[in-house]
């Protein structure tokens, strides 16, 4: 059994336990669906058939083999993880019974001089949240600074 944290670019598709978190199609790439997995850590995946989307189900507990291990672009890179798997038809999914050890949520904290360092370069940072697309500090008289963060969802 693999573990995410083991993944690198062009890793055999040996077997993974993973719990699915979110499901999500791009605007532009409709023939894509991309997950969110989890075991003790986060990886994004994309397929390109139908079938597979129906196939996997969010909160459910999977075991995926024969993935390939691909690196994403910067238009792909939606998690601070440095590969993406791909599943396709040749993939083997075997849905398994509820784990306890898969964590049903992931957080990543950000410091506030992290959204500084990369407000300065991206506009908007892709969050689970939502999209931040403003960051200001407001002054007030009585309360000092007030840190404002604006997100799309």
């Amino acid at each position: 059994m693999d573990r995410i944290s083991n993944l690198h670019f062009g890793s055999p598709g040996n077997s993974l336990e993973v719990r699915v978190l979110r499901k999500w199609t791009l605007q532009f790439r409709k023939d894509e669906t991309w997950f969110i997995v989890i075991d003790e850590h986060l990886l994004a995946r994309k397929t390109k058939q139908g079938s597979i989307q129906t196939s996997l189900l969010v909160t459910r507990c999977y075991r995926i083999k024969d993935y390939t291990c691909t690196e994403p672009d910067k238009y792909q890179k939606v998690l601070d993880h440095p590969v993406h798997i791909n599943i396709g038809e040749a993939s083997t999914i075997e849905e398994i019974p509820n784990r306890n050890t898969l964590p049903l949520t992931w957080f990543c904290f950000s410091p506030r001089s992290h959204f500084q360092m990369i407000a300065d370069k991206i506009l908007e940072h892709p969050d689970f949240v939502g999209v931040l697309i403003n960051m200001k500090d407001r002054k007030k008289k009585r309360q000092g600074t007030i840190h404002a963060y604006d997100f799309n969802r």
